[in-house]
C-alpha cells in the first residue's frame, strides 16, 4: 500500500495492488457521508477487436462493450440493481469510448457493497434468452436517439472526422451490429478486457482503508485468460467528409461543427487545461466577440464549444441551435481563423488561470466530480491530483500551441440538422 499526499488541495490517496493485478485508488473524504465506488475497465467503444492465445484477431461486434455493460446487470433473470437497493446503495454503469465502468454510491454497507459489485462484474452469466432479450432493448435505444437531432449530429461529426477510427461509430452500435452479438463473442470479450490488469477500483468518501484491505486481502478473482486485449493504431490525418446536411422533424435547425486535432497525445490534462483558458477568453460568456455574436441574434444559450482529447485523437466541437445558422457558418470560420494570431493580455491571462483553479478546487466538494475527474486521468496513466502546479506553470506559448489546431479550417466538418420542411425550398 502506497499513501500520497496533496498539500495544495489537501488530499490523500491511497494505492493497493491486488494480487490479481487489480489496481485500487482510495481517495479519503472522512467528512463525507455518502461513498462513491467505481470498477472500471479499459474498455470502450473504441476497442474494436481481441486476439487469442496463438495470435488469432477476432473483431467484435459495434457496440458490444455497451450491449455487455448492460448484460452484466443480469443474474439468473434479475436485475442486479434490486440487490444494491435492498443494501440502501444506488447502482449505475456507463460506456464511454475508452472506458465502462460500474458504480454505487451509499452511506451504509460499503464494504458489503462492494463486494457485490466486484461479483456482478467479474462473474457474468449470460443466457441465449437474456441476450436475445437484450438486444431488443437496446435497438429500442438506439431508435430513441436516433430521433434526438444533437445526438444524430453528434455522431454524424464523429462519422465525418475519422474515416479508419472507432470513434466514428455509435458507442450503442447499430441494429444491425448487435444481431451479431452472442453468448461465446460476449465470453470472450469479457475474458479478454475484464481481466483485473486491465481495470480499476476507487473507492471515494468516508472509507474505512483497513476493512477495503481485509475484503481484498480474502477476494479470489479469476486471472485465467484465453483472450486479450488487441490494441490497434490508427492514423487519420485529414477529415473523412467535409459536410453533412439532414432532415428531421425539429423546430430549430442544429449546426455541429469540428475541427480534427492532432493524433498523437501526450500531457493530456495539460493541453486540455491550455485549451479551455484560450477558448474561455476568446469565446467566453464575457469576451467582445460573444456578445457581439449575442447581440447580432446569431447566438444564444444553445451555443457551446468543448474538446475531446485522447492519446491516439482529438478535435474541437462547437454547436449551436439556431435560424440563423447559414450566416452564423461563414463568421465563426472567420472567428476559428483569426484565432491563431490572438494575443492573450497578461489581466486575462491571469484571471482565467484563477477561474479555473478555482474551479479544480470547488469540484472536490463533490465526490462524483472528485472520482470522474480522477479517472479521466488516472486511466491515461497521468496524476489526476497535480493539476494545480500544472496549470500554474502553463505559459502563454503553451496555450498558441495547444490551439493551433482550432484555427485548421480546412480540416473543418459540418453537420447540418435542418427542418424537413425546407427541403424542397
Amino acid at each position: 500500500m502506497i499513501t500520497k499526499r496533496y498539500d495544495d488541495i489537501l488530499e490523500e490517496l491511497i494505492e493497493i495492488d491486488h494480487k490479481s493485478g487489480l489496481k485500487v485508488y482510495i481517495i479519503k473524504k472522512p467528512k463525507f457521508n455518502k461513498t462513491y465506488v467505481s470498477l472500471t475497465t479499459k474498455f470502450g467503444s473504441n476497442n474494436s477487436s481481441i486476439i487469442d492465445e496463438t495470435g488469432k484477431v477476432t473483431t467484435i461486434p459495434k457496440g458490444i462493450a455497451h450491449f455487455l455493460e448492460h448484460k452484466l446487470f443480469e443474474r439468473n433473470g434479475e436485475d442486479i440493481s434490486t440487490v444494491f437497493a435492498q443494501n440502501g446503495a444506488s447502482v449505475n454503469a456507463y460506456t464511454m469510448n475508452n472506458r465502462t465502468t460500474y458504480l454505487f454510491t451509499a452511506t451504509k454497507k460499503k464494504i458489503e457493497n462492494t463486494k457485490l459489485l466486484l461479483d456482478f462484474v467479474f462473474n457474468p452469466l449470460f443466457t441465449k434468452k437474456g441476450i436475445e432479450k437484450e438486444k431488443s432493448i437496446i435497438a429500442q435505444e438506439i431508435k430513441m436517439y436516433q430521433d434526438q437531432a444533437s445526438s444524430v449530429a453528434y455522431s454524424t461529426l464523429q462519422a465525418n472526422l475519422y474515416e479508419t477510427h472507432p470513434i466514428k461509430d455509435d458507442i450503442l452500435g447499430s441494429i444491425e451490429s448487435i444481431k451479431a452479438i452472442d453468448k461465446e463473442i460476449l465470453k470472450k470479450t469479457h475474458t479478454a478486457y475484464y481481466h483485473p490488469s486491465n481495470m480499476v477500483l476507487l473507492l471515494t468518501g468516508n472509507v474505512d482503508v483497513k476493512k477495503v484491505e481485509t475484503l481484498l486481502d480474502s477476494y479470489e478473482i479469476k486471472t485465467k485468460q484465453t483472450h486479450f486485449p488487441n490494441h490497434v493504431t490508427y492514423n487519420d490525418e485529414s477529415v473523412f467528409k467535409d459536410e453533412t446536411v439532414l432532415y428531421k422533424d425539429i423546430s430549430t435547425p442544429n449546426l455541429m461543427l469540428g475541427i480534427l486535432g492532432p493524433n498523437n497525445n501526450k500531457d493530456i490534462m495539460k493541453t486540455e487545461a491550455e485549451i479551455n483558458i484560450m477558448l474561455d477568453i476568446y469565446f467566453g460568456k464575457s469576451s467582445d466577440i460573444y456578445l457581439d455574436l449575442l447581440d447580432k441574434g446569431l447566438i444564444n444559450d444553445s451555443f457551446g464549444m468543448d474538446v475531446a482529447i485522447d492519446t491516439d485523437y482529438s478535435y474541437f466541437l462547437l454547436g449551436i441551435e439556431s435560424n440563423k445558422i447559414e450566416e452564423f457558418i461563414p463568421i465563426i470560420k472567420d472567428l476559428l481563423l483569426k484565432m491563431k494570431d490572438y494575443k492573450i493580455t497578461d489581466e486575462e491571462f491571469i484571471r482565467t488561470k484563477k477561474l479555473l483553479l478555482g474551479s479544480f478546487i470547488h469540484s472536490f466538494n463533490s465526490i462524483e466530480a472528485i472520482s470522474s475527474h480522477f479517472l479521466n486521468y488516472r486511466l491515461l496513466n497521468e496524476d489526476p491530483f497535480e493539476l494545480i502546479k500544472i496549470i500554474e506553470n502553463i505559459t502563454k506559448d503553451d496555450i498558441y500551441e495547444s490551439t493551433r489546431f482550432i484555427s485548421n479550417i480546412d480540416d473543418m466538418t459540418i453537420v447540418k440538422i435542418l427542418k424537413k420542411k425546407n427541403r424542397n425550398l
